[in-house]
């Protein structure tokens, strides 16, 4: 469109699941809420690592939600079958040293402003009381790594 492509600021949301430890990583995983992330993937998506998905190889993530037809009953069995490194495999999740460096794969790809979303808030309130923290502990990180 004639602009110049190096003035384009890349930037990006990342949604990440951050804890103090690896036992606190489990119980997150083990929340409703953060599980139902996997609706949000496709089946190819999953394929890609080796996983089937819950909801069926033809699957399509979030352009096949429609809560209209999915029963909650379909979705309850789908979020029992998710297992946690379906999600840690695709997107950042650990302490906050641990999701620092997985963003700054990104930084090292080009790019700009990393936002980082804590969606391990999802798993209840006592990891919401902790959220702000954990994304400025990551944000602290990254910026000591990427600069």
């Amino acid at each position: 469109a004639g602009r110049d492509p190096m003035a384009i600021e890349t930037a990006n949301i990342n949604v990440a699941f951050i804890a103090d430890d690896d036992a606190e990583l489990a119980e997150i995983m083990k929340a409703p809420m953060v599980k139902s992330w996997v609706l949000m993937m496709s089946a190819e998506m999953l394929r890609s690592k080796g996983y089937e998905h819950p909801m069926g190889e033809n699957w399509g993530g979030v352009l096949d939600f429609n809560p209209m037809t999915l029963t909650r009953e379909r979705v309850v069995a789908c979020i029992n079958k998710v297992q946690p490194e379906m999600l840690i495999n695709f997107l950042p999740s650990g302490t906050p040293k641990q999701v620092a460096q997985k963003v700054k794969g990104l930084c090292d790809a080009g790019l700009e402003v990393a936002t980082i979303l804590d969606y391990a808030s999802m798993a209840g309130v006592k990891f919401m009381e902790k959220s702000a923290r954990k994304v400025r502990a990551v944000e602290d990180e990254l910026l000591r790594l990427a600069g």
